[in-house]
């Protein structure tokens, strides 16, 4: 899709509620997208390419819950 990407950069780990922290069928994913990619970051508001934006990351995660789920 043309973007670049960095695991655990720039933060690592992800945020699990403490009452399922360790359970072995939780697993977790944390992803952080650069506003300048679907916000003008001056007033907030959507870009155009927010909805091109939304459904890279849908599809990303979508491959990856199918990957997790044929294991």
């Amino acid at each position: 899709a043309g973007y670049s990407v960095a695991v655990n950069r720039p933060y690592e780990g992800t945020m699990v509620p403490a009452a399922f922290l360790g359970a072995p069928r939780v697993h977790s994913i944390m992803v952080e997208v650069r506003r300048g990619l679907y916000m003008d970051e001056a007033t907030g508001s959507r870009n155009g390419a927010f909805p091109a934006t939304r459904r890279t990351l849908q599809a990303c995660l979508a491959s990856a819950l199918a990957a997790a789920n044929a294991t």
